[in-house]
Order: structure tokens, then C-alpha cells, then sequence
């Protein structure tokens, strides 16, 4: 019986499936380091200025709500951290790399838009993909 050697396939294919945790995050900013372990951790987070605790109104002789008088509370902005992403250094060497690409092609579209508004040409008319 002739012996079959497994040749190594020259593609692969990869699925992406959303987890039931998956949403979209809004991201202002990124704070982070490395673990005791090495790996290297970025908390995302995004800003808002902080809510009132307590807003008054005056009310309007017609009995509707008028114009605000008083605000209590903070006038501190809001980091909210949505996500700390936790990562080795190779995963954030292809994370960084990525990241500059997609840096390179927003710079170039942005160009490519600004370039299009000051001749007139309606942005979706502007040929982006």
C-alpha cells in the first residue's frame, strides 16, 4: 500500500461570528500598560461631561416648563471605560500595524474628500469605497 503524504493547504478560511456580547463602542480614548505577566492591557474609554444630579426650572404662567435656573452637581468630564482589551506582544505588534493602515487610508480618503468638497462635487458623488 502506497503511503499518502498530507500536503500542507496554501489558504485558509476564517468565520467571523458576533459573540451575544458583541456591540459597537464609541472610543475617545485609551489607557493602559503591561500586566505582571507581560501582556499588554488598553482600556478603552469614552468621554461625557458628567450628568446633573439636579436641574430646576421655572414654570411659565401658562403652567408649562421654562427656562432652566439652577444646576447642581459635578462639572467633571466622564471617562467611561467600555472595554479592556488584554493582549500579548505579537497580537499588538499586528494590532499597531493594522491600525497604521487604516490610519494611511482615512488620511488618503480625507485628502481625497477635502480635495472633492472644494471642487463642488457632492461627497456622494465622491467615488469613496
Amino acid at each position: 500500500m502506497a503511503s499518502r503524504k498530507k500536503t500542507p493547504s496554501s489558504k485558509i478560511s476564517f468565520q467571523f461570528v458576533e459573540s451575544k456580547f458583541h456591540r459597537n463602542i464609541h472610543v475617545d480614548g485609551a489607557w493602559g500598560g503591561l500586566t505582571h505577566r507581560g501582556s499588554i492591557f488598553m482600556s478603552v474609554y469614552s468621554e461625557t461631561p458628567a450628568i446633573p444630579k439636579r436641574i430646576t426650572h421655572s414654570i411659565q404662567e401658562d403652567s408649562r416648563i421654562g427656562g432652566e435656573s439652577t444646576r447642581e452637581g459635578s462639572r467633571d468630564i466622564i471617562r467611561e471605560v467600555e472595554a479592556t482589551l488584554l493582549m500579548n506582544l505579537d497580537t499588538a505588534t499586528v494590532l499597531r500595524d493594522w491600525l497604521s493602515q487604516k490610519i494611511d487610508a482615512a488620511q488618503e480618503a480625507k485628502v481625497f474628500l477635502e480635495d472633492a468638497r472644494r471642487k463642488g462635487v457632492d461627497s456622494g458623488d465622491a467615488g469613496t469605497n
